[in-house]
């Protein structure tokens, strides 16, 4: 974990935000140690080299947990056959995880 200082955290930067950043999740992100807010952002804004969580910290579970659709097959981060680009492991298409994001159309 970094701290805000090496992470470059701002509030309100004017774009973005951690509201819309893939570490993000309920005031806590897992890149910034502390608290966060919706409106604000650091150097990490979902850029794809941040750290990987575990699937602890990204609340997955086996199966259909959190329920239809909310499936990693139907994850903006999923990638085919087995692989997420923010949980380390591998990941299976029917499970799914308290990170999940639709896949942008």
């Amino acid at each position: 974990m970094l701290t805000k200082a090496q992470a470059g955290y701002m509030v309100n930067p004017g774009a973005g935000g951690c509201v819309a950043c893939r570490y993000a999740h309920n005031a806590h992100c897992d890149v910034v140690n502390g608290n966060i807010l919706p409106f604000a952002c650091c150097n990490w804004w979902n850029k794809p080299d941040a750290p990987s969580i575990n699937k602890v910290q990204a609340g997955y579970v086996v199966g259909s947990g959190y329920g239809d659709p909310i499936l990693c097959s139907s994850c903006r981060f999923f990638e085919r056959p087995d692989a997420c680009t923010i949980v380390e492991g591998p990941i299976k298409p029917e499970d799914s995880c308290e990170r999940w994001l639709a896949i942008d159309h």
